[in-house]
């Protein structure tokens, strides 16, 4: 899943351990490359919001996927928006 806004771009790339992490670009022409997420995670499905600065994506939680958001600029903390037994997929631009 690809995301587009303004310039920059987020996605989600399969690391060599086969765990899935969020990666941006601020600028598609750029070949910087932000790693935005690390680690054995599923992280996928990733969409930026320029209003906010802010990522949100799917996070497979070992039992269901949940919603999570990531500042784009600023650190690599996650935060946890959902919390619930049911998957929840796709989240839309946090506006």
């Amino acid at each position: 899943m690809v995301e587009m806004k303004e310039k920059n771009l987020v996605f989600s790339g399969k690391d060599d351990d086969e765990s899935y992490n969020l990666y941006m670009k601020d600028n598609v022409l750029s070949i910087a490359l932000i790693q935005k997420t690390s680690g054995m995670n599923n992280n996928t499905n990733p969409n930026f919001c320029a209003k906010n600065d802010k990522i949100v994506f799917q996070f497979w939680t070992r039992t269901n996927f949940d919603i999570y958001y990531i500042n784009a600029h600023s650190g690599k903390a996650i935060t946890q928006v959902t919390n619930t037994d049911d998957n929840e997929y796709n989240p839309a631009s946090m506006n």
